[in-house]
């Protein structure tokens, strides 16, 4: 039969991890910070582009991802016709995945 002192110490244990973990979760996100960056007017895609990729949600992190990339590429002036316009429509649908992620976690975003 464990002790009264380990029992103490575990349920001790329990409750700060407990603690812990409910605090990682309330903490903010760096998907959504990128999102008010943006919205705030803030943003240079270098900057952002880190935050979009350590978000722990996975749609802000896939399209925010996604779209940089897309620009980065578009702003290159080695890519071919071709290509322009298939990062074009890319960036397009990426640009309005970006909006509605942003907005399904709060914050109201605008790109055009």
């Amino acid at each position: 039969m464990p002790s009264r002192r380990f029992v103490s110490v575990a349920a001790i244990a329990l409750a700060l991890a407990a603690a812990g973990i409910v605090l990682w979760f309330q903490r903010a996100d760096s998907g959504v910070q990128a999102c008010e960056r943006i919205a705030s007017g803030n943003a240079s895609l270098t900057a952002i582009r880190p935050m979009f990729a350590a978000s722990r949600h996975n749609d802000l992190r896939n399209h925010g991802t996604r779209m940089i990339d897309a620009a980065h590429a578009y702003a290159n002036p080695e890519t071919g016709l071709d290509a322009w316009e298939r990062l074009d429509s890319e960036m397009n649908i990426e640009r309005q995945a970006v909006q509605a992620a942003c907005a399904d976690h709060g914050v109201t975003v605008k790109l055009v």
